[in-house]
């Protein structure tokens, strides 16, 4: 019975030694699965925390900035001159063209007088400032014309010149005719001069001088342009450069003549064809 009952003992001690070394290894193999489960879940949990560490610092970092941001930066005082002097303000620049100044124009023909030297040519315009201007808006080219003027009362009887200065106005354009009728009248020995200039903008256009010494004497002088219309520069001078007897220039007188392409015949220029700027 004992040697029965220590085979069966022995047989159950036999079975429980092969039925713990058979389950050992799937114990053990249990156990690493969940050793290894718990560190990933520690190495989860570890993330977890450095994450939120990371994020603390970021929070920080933006609550640092944002404040840096909104707090104002102090200013330099900036020392200022004393009594400084301001700077000239300046012009201001315009685009705008300059306005062009309107010009008008009045009958006649601008008259000034010399009393003439003996050292100049009495067939020039002396180069010098007149004794006085005036307008004439009579009968053109008249040598007494120089009497009624009352501020040169006392120069009547000298040798003297005069010379008129405006714009011939062409109101037909073509071809024109002119005739410059000069005359010096009365007795007596002078020498007396004559002449007409027309000119435009960019070129000289006529000219003529006619010289006597003796006694009375006519001239005419015909000549052609072709002219536009508008306005040319006339000028017409005359001088007497002896006097043995008074009002020497008085009896010197030019007839300036003119015939446009429609005229029939030559016309006498008045204050209406040649006028001067006011």
């Amino acid at each position: 019975m004992q040697s029965r009952y220590s085979r069966w003992l022995g047989g159950i001690s036999h079975f429980l030694i092969i039925t713990f070394f058979a389950v050992l290894p799937l114990m053990s193999e249990e156990k690493t699965t969940e050793q290894r489960v718990s560190d990933l879940e520690k190495q989860v949990e570890d993330t977890g925390k450095k994450v939120e560490q990371i994020d603390d610092k970021i929070g920080k970092m933006l609550e640092l900035l944002q404040k840096s941001a909104t707090t104002p930066t102090p200013s330099v005082a900036k020392a200022e001159p004393v009594a400084a002097t301001p700077a000239p303000a300046a012009p201001e620049k315009s685009d705008a063209a300059p306005a062009k100044k309107t010009v008008k124009y009045a009958p006649g023909a601008l008259m000034d007088f010399w009393v003439l030297t003996d050292a100049e040519s009495v067939g020039d315009v002396p180069t010098r400032r007149s004794l006085v201007t005036i307008v004439d808006d009579k009968k053109l080219f008249e040598g007494r014309r120089y009497r009624s003027e009352p501020s040169i009362k006392c120069n009547y009887d000298q040798r003297m010149g005069a010379c008129w200065r405006g714009y011939l106005r062409i109101k037909e354009a073509g071809e024109h005719s002119f005739s410059a009728d000069f005359t010096q009248g009365g007795t007596g020995y002078r020498y007396g001069a004559a002449y007409v200039k027309i000119e435009d903008t960019t070129q000289h256009l006529w000219k003529a001088i006619n010289n006597k010494s003796y006694g009375s004497w006519a001239a005419s002088t015909p000549f052609n342009l072709t002219l536009e219309l508008g306005l040319y520069k006339i000028e017409v001078w005359m001088g007497c450069l002896n006097a043995y007897d008074s009002g020497s220039l008085s009896s010197l007188s030019l007839d300036l003549k003119m015939r446009g392409p429609s005229d029939r015949t030559l016309r006498s220029l008045t204050a209406e064809d040649i006028v001067h700027e006011e």
